[in-house]
């Protein structure tokens, strides 16, 4: 994460932030860093994912992962090399070739929790946008603009 304007500005109209890190010492300590980083550019929502490559378990475990760096863990997703080589070389998602491994069961929890997130705090300025927006499609659509 650089403090570039483009990415500064891209934060500022953020309304969830997904972070994600892997499992290891170093990777937390950089963690929490770039968080207060976040924190201090945008009102975005931050909420983390870790990826653990090596295989082995945190020794703390995700709640104490959570307690180091401040922040709600979303899930973790464990290493399988091999349904994710078999993916990329598909060219298609993991929860599509492999829809009960794992990560698939992970990628799936982390996007139904971050479609919460937005269904519970309701983005209403952006669907009232959205909605005024297809209504002038409809109009237009209607007297034959199209």
């Amino acid at each position: 994460l650089e403090p570039s304007f483009p990415s500064m500005f891209f934060l500022t109209q953020c309304q969830v932030c997904n972070h994600v890190l892997e499992a290891d010492a170093i990777s937390i300590a950089k963690t929490k860093r770039q968080l207060e980083l976040l924190q201090n550019q945008g009102s975005a929502q931050i909420f983390l994912t870790v990826v653990n490559r090596s295989g082995i378990p945190p020794a703390d475990g995700i709640k104490g992962i959570e307690e180091q760096v401040g922040c709600e863990i979303l899930v973790m997703i464990p290493p399988v090399p091999e349904l994710c080589c078999t993916a990329a070389v598909k060219k298609l998602p993991i929860v599509c070739i492999h829809p009960e491994s794992v990560p698939a069961l992970q990628f799936s929890k982390l996007s139904d929790l971050i479609l919460d997130h937005f269904t519970q705090n309701g983005s209403s300025s952006r669907s009232d946008r959205r909605f005024r927006r297809d209504r002038r499609k409809n109009a237009r659509r209607d007297k034959g603009g199209w």
